[in-house]
């Protein structure tokens, strides 16, 4: 997933104590949050950092990580999503070494029912209306 990410109009910065992480869901291997004062609304995409708090080390290419902050962006209107850029720490909450930074580009794909895409594009989606 990490591998397919394009860097568009923002920057993904060493995420550190300013950043305030909300809890949205969990996967089998992760705690999902957003950084709510990073959504912004395009007409019927929103844009947002998402963390992903692994429970136990990763693999990527025998560099292991903890953490993996991504800015995605979600249509809204059609159920779509990309990820712009992401990068992967070897600490908790994008704390630790930059693992990757990943810029290769991400093609729009549907987003499932019942998935943890879901459950982020409905919160944000719903929190910047209009």
């Amino acid at each position: 997933m990490l591998a397919c990410l394009v860097l568009i109009g923002c920057s993904l910065e060493q995420t550190s104590e300013k950043k305030e992480w909300t809890f949205v869901d969990e996967s089998e291997s992760a705690g999902i949050y957003i950084d709510l004062d990073t959504i912004e609304r395009t007409g019927n995409t929103i844009r947002v950092q998402k963390l992903f708090e692994f429970s136990e080390k990763q693999d990527f290419e025998g560099n292991f990580y903890m953490s993996a902050v991504t800015y995605d962006e979600y249509d809204c209107e059609n159920g779509k999503l990309r990820i712009l850029q992401g990068i992967l720490y070897s600490g908790n909450t994008g704390l630790g070494n930059n693992v990757r930074f990943t810029t290769a580009a991400s093609d729009w794909r549907d987003i499932p029912p019942e998935t943890t895409a879901s459950t982020v594009r409905d919160i944000v989606c719903r929190l910047k209306k209009g």
